[in-house]
């Protein structure tokens, strides 16, 4: 059973770097790193006497994002938890949409995501006997707090649906919730705003000779372009 967890690990921190691998030709244009922390209640059920009850933990952890598109990060996380003698842990993927243009709203980004985690813990009889695959979908926010660190509140709710390894069918595991909070570094290539383009100036032609003032020697007498904009000499007088 730790080699499923281990291999879970492995993949969901390898999970980034191959969705960096699709854009290639053009590079992220933010990255980030997320120190977070909070709750983690998982709900379940002891089939035997019908009995429902909440196991709480503290956890903490890290996540990882990078841009794959204008406002949409995909992201990889690790959590750890602890209830007493007790501890779980998480890892997933997944996507995080931005409600609001982060170009033009830097104070406040409020966000919509779902991911995919493999969850293990050791509540029930034999220790870390299941490992849940599970889905889930959340929000939250993040709200600038000086360049371009960020503070970050966020909540999961998720559902396993699969179970890998032995499967203890007198405690089924149900809903669970992560409540997060972290602080969150953001670097990359931001857009640069784009050149502001100088008008050129207005070509004037005085005479309507058809030849601009700025190449004609006679900006106010009719000329031909032979003869650098004034009236040919057809007297050969030289005037």
């Amino acid at each position: 059973m730790k080699n499923y967890i281990l291999v879970t690990l492995f993949m969901c921190l390898l999970a980034p770097a191959f969705a960096q691998d699709s854009t290639l030709t053009k590079s992220p244009k933010r990255q980030s790193f997320a120190l977070i922390g909070g709750v983690s209640d998982m709900w379940y059920q002891n089939y035997p006497t019908r009995r429902d009850y909440v196991q709480s933990y503290t956890h903490f952890g890290i996540q990882y994002a990078a841009e794959v598109k204008p406002n949409v990060d995909v992201y990889g996380t690790l959590i750890y938890g602890i209830r007493n003698a007790k501890d779980m842990a998480s890892a997933g993927i997944g996507l995080r949409y931005y409600l609001l243009d982060r170009e033009t709203h830097k104070k406040f980004r409020p966000f919509a995501n779902f991911s995919g985690e493999a969850m293990a813990d050791n509540s029930t009889r034999s220790t870390y006997s299941d490992v849940d695959l599970t889905g889930s979908i959340g929000t939250g926010f993040d709200f600038k707090i000086l360049g371009s660190l960020y503070g970050r509140a966020m909540v999961n709710v998720g559902f396993p649906f699969f179970q890998l390894g032995k499967v203890d069918f007198t405690a089924g595991r149900g809903t669970y919730a992560h409540y997060t909070g972290g602080l969150v570094y953001e670097w990359g290539n931001k857009p640069k705003p784009a050149p502001v383009k100088v008008a050129e100036p207005v070509s004037i032609d005085t005479d309507g000779d058809g030849i601009v003032d700025k190449e004609d020697k006679c900006p106010t007498v009719k000329g031909v372009r032979s003869n650098n904009g004034c009236p040919l000499d057809t007297d050969h007088d030289g005037i």
